[in-house]
């Protein structure tokens, strides 16, 4: 997962960051997502993301072929915390290390 987060930095500058970013969380986000990723979980990131100006104030989405404007939601530092850890590090429910720890993780059946 670390090691992922520093091919996508080596190879784009930094990993993928969302729309609903505001420049300043644009900016922090990797080292935010780094520190998740190390010494932290979903809840810190999501700490980190709720703080002041890290989240633009709106965002477009598309319906019905136009584009609207809506307030931001107010659970998008949790869905983005979410999202992007569960991203970078598969389904697992928690953070693992890189090294095999002996632990397995199931995917349930679908």
């Amino acid at each position: 997962m670390l090691s992922e987060l520093n091919r996508d930095e080596e190879r784009d500058g930094r990993p993928y960051i969302s729309a609903r970013l505001s420049p300043e969380g644009a900016q922090r986000y990797p080292q935010l997502l780094r520190e998740a990723m190390v010494d932290g979980d979903e809840d810190s990131l999501q700490a980190g993301l709720s703080g002041p100006g890290m989240l633009n104030a709106s965002e477009t989405y598309e319906r019905d072929g136009v584009v609207r404007t809506r307030k931001m939601n107010r659970q998008a530092p949790q869905t983005l915390a979410e999202e992007d850890l569960r991203a970078n590090i598969g389904e697992a429910p928690s953070l693992l290390p890189d090294v095999n720890s002996g632990l397995s993780v199931r995917r349930p059946r679908q």
